[in-house]
């Protein structure tokens, strides 16, 4: 599933499938990060060094099954590769769960205008 967000001042704009649709701030909360399963966070990780003993050197996910765009190892994977787990463990003293979220759903949106897939 795509996701377009907009934030404006008291509102985003949530737009899934053309489908567009306003969240409070107060509703924010109840915001999750959907994953489409494109596999665009898994082929890209030559942006970011922290994902270098992953890569198998191309910039692709070396647990990436390429047919499917499914994790082969996701029962197990990486904690850098769980959007809650690494919530949990690493951020949850510094940013709130919802903002964290709306990141990650920007990043995606980032990726996808890159690569062309909007």
């Amino acid at each position: 599933m795509y996701v377009n967000l907009v934030k404006n001042d008291d509102y985003y704009v949530i737009d899934r499938f053309c489908r567009k649709e306003a969240v409070s701030i107060k509703e924010k909360k109840q915001i999750k990060f959907e994953c489409d399963c494109c596999g665009l966070c898994c082929r890209k990780l030559d942006n970011n060094p922290i994902y270098k003993d992953l890569d198998r050197g191309d910039g692709t996910c070396k647990n990436l099954n390429l047919e499917t765009m499914l994790c082969t190892i996701y029962d197990e994977r990486p904690i850098i590769c769980n959007v809650d787990g690494f919530y949990n463990q690493y951020l949850k003293h510094d940013v709130q769960y919802e903002d964290y979220v709306l990141m990650n759903i920007e990043s995606c949106k980032k990726l996808k205008e890159e690569n062309e897939c909007i």
